[in-house]
């Protein structure tokens, strides 16, 4: 057991040095052959379509959201095994978060076109794009309340989460403590790999190293958040 564990840790350590070597070599290519100028100018012509991916996502939540309503009204909002509402309820996950993606990328999209030109246009798509993410996941948490009338939280209220999650059954709070978990295990990787990025960003067309401060500031105030509620929940 020890020999393999040695021989697994070698191979971690021989594939991180492979991956040190591209990144290393890839950045050296970046620097020597890009053009910052070319690459900033696409990204700025690019940004103004995150307003309309956005808006595109919202559409699906709430067109989603119209057709599971109609199509669960047919079955008597039933939570039957069996029932519409049982078969459909991973794609009606996916529709909300269409919803959610649509506040993401629309709040995305107003921080990078803030100051271009049509900035006041772009704040018309922003409201918009606000107003369809909202109504979108208040419409599908409102259709999931009429199937499990159990899980009444008003998600207007802004204790809506954990009165929420105080309302799910024990089974349903191990799978969302489990998620949680193997998320929160994910960011750190992530995390790291924005990190690379944001240093390929620096080194080869010339951005601000500011731009690691938001991504140190998200990890640390994650862990900290994660701290201070484990110790709370002791």
């Amino acid at each position: 057991m020890r020999d393999y564990k040695w021989r697994k840790g070698l191979g971690v350590i021989a594939l991180c040095g492979l991956g040190g070597a591209i990144l290393g070599s890839g950045m050296q290519i970046l620097m020597n052959r890009s053009e910052p100028t070319a690459i900033k100018a696409a990204f700025n012509q690019f940004a103004p379509n995150l307003y309309w991916i956005a808006l595109v996502c919202g559409i699906i939540g709430m067109v989603g959201y119209f057709y599971f309503n109609n199509l669960l009204k047919k079955d008597g909002y039933s939570n039957d095994e069996g029932s519409l509402f049982d078969k459909n309820e991973n794609k009606m996950s996916i529709v909300m978060t269409f919803s959610t993606v649509c506040a993401i990328l629309n709040f995305t999209a107003f921080g990078v076109n803030l100051q271009k030109d049509l900035a006041s246009v772009y704040f018309v798509l922003f409201i918009m794009n606000a107003m369809l993410a909202f109504m979108g996941e208040v419409a599908n948490i409102s259709l999931i309340k009429k199937v499990r009338p159990e899980l009444d939280s008003d998600p207007m209220n802004s204790g809506f989460k954990k009165d929420y999650f105080d309302k799910l059954d024990e089974c349903e709070k191990i799978e969302t403590g489990k998620a949680s978990f193997k998320t929160m295990s994910g960011m750190i990787v992530m995390y790291v790999i924005v990190f690379v990025v944001c240093w390929f960003l620096i080194m080869g067309l010339e951005v601000s190293p500011v731009i690691c401060l938001p991504v140190g500031f998200l990890w640390l105030i994650q862990t900290v958040m994660m701290i201070y509620h484990s110790y709370k929940l002791k």
